[in-house]
């Protein structure tokens, strides 16, 4: 009889030589189909229902009988069972018809093989009935067997199972031809899938892998295939719920003959345990690392064999200034580099208690290092044993190391302040004060006690609200967790006393903490200088000026009367605004950062000021106020009237600039009258001579033409320079009074002075701007006379090729420019040509028209001469 296995899912996983023989498939068909697509007549048979009704169950139809034994694990439920086939009638592969190849001869119940036949052979009928006697025994011994044989693969298969449960491993079959992707209850339960509802496609499985892993599962198991080598290959399973799985699939790959694939058969282990614990061990290394790094304190790990730094957060870096290389690289030279000579006799003291310390000891030390930059630092060191020896001795150490130098500091500056406080107390109008809740007093110390009539000697345990009930208000609000600060009265030998109260809740103590001081010569003070203020403020209003004030802050803090007439602010507006808010309104002072000058000390004055605001000018300076130490404290300002001043002295310059115009044209027309006075001398007079002495000479020359040749080449010679001499007398007659400047004009006559040096050795250029219309006289001679100075300068000591001369009229200003490209001259030099006869004549015209003259020469590089003339 043809007997198979199959698991829970009644899939075939294993059968005998008879079923595959009944089968006609001896290469291994059927494991792996399901019983319902190897048996379709039992599809209508719900097994599931079967195996949970009954151990054993049988079905029977035309063709064959099917017995079904199910087997049933510790917890009783169904894991699987054996099954066995009996043909009714037998016939070829598949359990053909009855007329299709017989295995069993038919019996014709009414024929001659009849076993009702009336030719009964009970010799035949014995030994038949003992041959099926011997047959139902032998298959009983076979079923038994059978039995056992299946109580063993169960009882592997559960070995198996549990097994695989342990390492959390699915067993997975892929017929790659197929298609078709066998899994076992194992991955069944991890993909969240109930036996039966997997339809074992490859797309069904690839739906469950991450998306983000699918692309590199698919090319390793391409891979694998493709060189016929392992799959191992590890991917995230997303589940219905949203977590994820972490699967390692590992996988062998089966070949035909020709080197096709044919299958695919491996396991899948879930690794999301150790994946998470990964994680958190990542996390946790991560989260140990930050910590390390965070601490403001250096963690390291000490090696005392090989006396190295095993390990040191970075905080190190700050402590000592050193890395763990370079304090490896000093070896032993370490403590005397960086250990101070004071603390090295500590080393030893140290060792011996490394020594002694038991496991979990904490052992702690003081000392200090020399930082990297030369700085010496306390280090507080807090260390245990890390690590032993077989001795038990210490190997390693791991400790913790802090820097409390700034700790030492604020020790030492606590103390100190500690001594100071008890001085103060000891010896200042201060009283110390601690309450409970219930208003008894536990500490009342310091020399303000002394403010009251009997000193309060001995108050500690009385009860505050019954001696001072006027406060209780006061202290109750402290108690209840706020901060007051308030001022009391109290009476002593007749004469008020005035205290000023400061009190918080201290949450340690649950009490009321706070100090009182003896303010009353403060008060008295602050009323003097209320009094003081008063009137000041009472003068400053009354003052004919302008006045504010502001503090060391910048803020207005005074504003006068007359600043409130003049300015469209009144005092609430301005007080306590900062002197860029009132920067805007104060035209005088829109320079902020030049009025803060004062804040540093310095006096600011300024002088005939227009201002919108005063309809005229002001007169204005800004002073520091000091305190007793001499520090700045702030700044008053005074703003006085001078219109009035100013408009004085304008008609003061008025006056004065027309009597320089008179004087100006006295002098001008003085000068021009001498010209004119020396030109007509030499013109009527000298001219003269010398003409008639030249009419002697000829004559002298007619009589002696006959007598000497000599002597009439000499007369010759002397009339000769008699000539010249009249000529040049002429031209200085001419340039002493130009007619042509008189009778044509400025512009005319520099046109005609340009004419008469043309003859000169260089270039000479004329500019001539807004000279068109005549000025008055005076104006055209001098600057006439300051153009022909500077060109005979040139003509004298330049040496130049080019001269170019500019004469620009633009309104009532004449601006003069000569420039030349001649040697030049040192202007440091006290023996160059600026002190000469001919610019001091120039200098004083210009000074006549309070005029501006600027010389730019260097050697070698020419010289350039500017001037401005103002016409008044």
């Amino acid at each position: 009889m043809g007997t198979g296995v199959f698991d829970k899912d009644f899939r075939i996983y294993g059968c005998n030589h008879q079923l595959r023989a009944q089968l006609s498939d001896s290469a291994g068909y059927p494991s792996g189909l399901f019983i319902t697509e190897l048996f379709t007549q039992v599809q209508e048979i719900d097994l599931y229902q079967k195996a949970h009704q009954s151990d054993y169950f049988v079905f029977q139809s035309n063709n064959f009988i099917l017995e079904f034994s199910f087997f049933y694990g510790q917890d009783q439920e169904f894991s699987g069972g054996t099954f066995t086939i009996t043909p009714m009638k037998s016939g070829a592969a598949g359990f053909l018809p009855e007329e299709a190849n017989p295995i069993i001869p038919q019996t014709d119940w009414n024929g001659e093989n009849s076993l009702l036949s009336a030719e009964f052979d009970q010799v035949a009928y014995d030994s038949t009935l003992n041959q099926l006697k011997k047959e139902v025994e032998q298959q009983k011994l076979v079923n038994a067997a059978l039995q056992v044989a299946s109580n063993q693969l169960v009882e592997y298969e559960n070995r198996l199972k549990l097994a695989l449960q342990a390492g959390q491993i699915g067993i997975w079959e892929w017929d790659i031809k197929k298609n078709n992707i066998y899994w076992d209850e194992f991955s069944h339960e991890k993909a969240e899938r109930k036996p039966g509802s997997f339809l074992g496609t490859y797309q069904e499985v690839a739906a469950l892998i991450h998306p983000e892993d699918l692309d590199r599962v698919s090319k390793e198991i391409k891979r694998a295939i493709r060189q016929h080598a392992n799959l191992v290959v590890n991917f995230r399973v997303l589940r219905e719920d949203g977590t994820v799985q972490f699967i390692n699939t590992r996988g062998l790959t089966y070949y035909d003959e020709a080197g096709h694939p044919l299958k695919m058969s491996g396991v899948s282990m879930d690794y999301t345990d150790q994946a998470n614990a990964d994680a958190k061990l990542a996390d946790t290394r991560f989260l140990l690392q930050q910590v390390a790094d965070a601490i403001p304190d250096t963690l390291y790990l000490l090696d005392l064999k090989e006396k190295r730094t095993i390990y040191a957060n970075r905080n190190i870096a700050n402590t000592l200034g050193y890395t763990p290389q370079e304090l490896n690289q000093m070896g032993v030279s370490l403590i005397d580099l960086i250990l101070h000579a004071e603390d090295q006799k500590k080393i030893a003291e140290w060792e011996e208690r490394l020594m002694r310390a038991k496991d979990y000891e904490v052992i702690a030390t003081e000392y200090r290092n020399q930082h990297k930059n030369g700085e010496w630092r306390w280090i507080h060191t807090r260390e245990r044993v890390f690590k032993r020896d077989a001795d038990g001795k210490p190997l390693q150490i791991i400790g913790i190391a802090e820097d409390i130098s700034d700790k030492k500091a604020a020790m030492h500056e606590l103390r100190s302040k500690t001594r100071l406080l008890n001085g103060i107390l000891s010896h200042l109008p201060i009283a110390v004060w601690r309450i409970d809740a219930e208003g008894y007093i536990r500490e009342a110390t310091g020399a303000g006690l002394e403010v009251y009539n009997n000193g309060l000697k001995g108050l500690k345990g009385e009860n505050y609200f019954k001696l001072f009930p006027d406060l209780s208000k006061e202290i109750n609000l402290v108690l209840s967790g706020k901060t007051r600060s308030f001022l009391s009265q109290t009476e002593k030998n007749g004469e008020q006393r005035y205290k000023q109260n400061y009190f918080y809740y201290d949450l340690e103590s649950r009490q009321a903490v706070g100090f009182c001081l003896d303010i009353t010569e403060l008060k008295r003070t602050q009323e003097q200088l209320k009094a003081q203020a008063d009137f000041t403020l009472n003068l400053i209003d009354n003052s004919i000026d302008g006045i504010f004030a502001f503090d060391q802050q910048g803020r207005v803090n005074a504003w006068n009367r007359v600043m409130e007439e003049k300015y469209p602010l009144q005092r609430a507006q301005i007080v306590g605004k900062s002197l860029e808010e009132a920067a805007a309104l104060l035209d005088l002072f829109a320079e902020v950062e030049t009025y803060r000058q004062v804040l540093k000390g310095k006096v600011i004055r300024y002088q005939n000021r227009p201002s919108k605001f005063w309809n005229g000018y002001l007169d204005a300076i800004v002073l520091p106020m000091f305190d007793e130490e001499q520090q700045v404290t702030g700044g008053i300002a005074f703003l006085h009237d001078v219109t009035e001043r100013v408009r004085l002295e304008q008609e003061r310059t008025r006056l004065k600039l027309r009597r320089q115009k008179e004087i100006l044209n006295a002098i001008l027309e003085t000068q021009e009258e001498e010209r004119r006075r020396i030109a007509e001398s030499l013109h009527n007079g000298v001219g003269q001579i010398l003409y008639a002495t030249k009419l002697s000479l000829e004559v002298l020359q007619s009589q002696l033409e006959k007598k000497d040749g000599e002597i009439k080449n000499q007369s010759n010679q002397i009339s000769a320079l008699l000539e010249e001499a009249i000529k040049e007398t002429r031209a200085v007659s001419v340039e002493l009074v130009p007619g042509i400047l008189r009778d044509f004009g400025l512009q005319r006559a520099l046109l005609e002075l340009k004419q008469k040096l043309s003859h000169t050795r260089f270039d000479l250029y004329f500019y001539l701007e807004g000279l068109e219309k005549p000025l008055k006289k005076e104006y055209e001679t001098a600057i006439y006379r300051i153009i022909q100075e500077l060109l005979n300068n040139v003509i004298k000591h330049a040496a130049a090729t080019e001269v170019h001369l500019h004469v620009t009229k633009s309104g009532r200003k004449v601006m003069i420019t000569v420039e030349d490209n001649g040697r030049g001259f040192n202007q440091n030099d006290p023996q160059n040509l600026l002190n000469g006869i001919g610019l001091s004549s120039i200098r004083n015209r210009v000074k006549l028209f309070n005029g501006t003259m600027n010389i730019n020469s260097q050697p070698g590089k020419g010289t350039i001469v500017e001037i401005d003339l103002k016409l008044i």
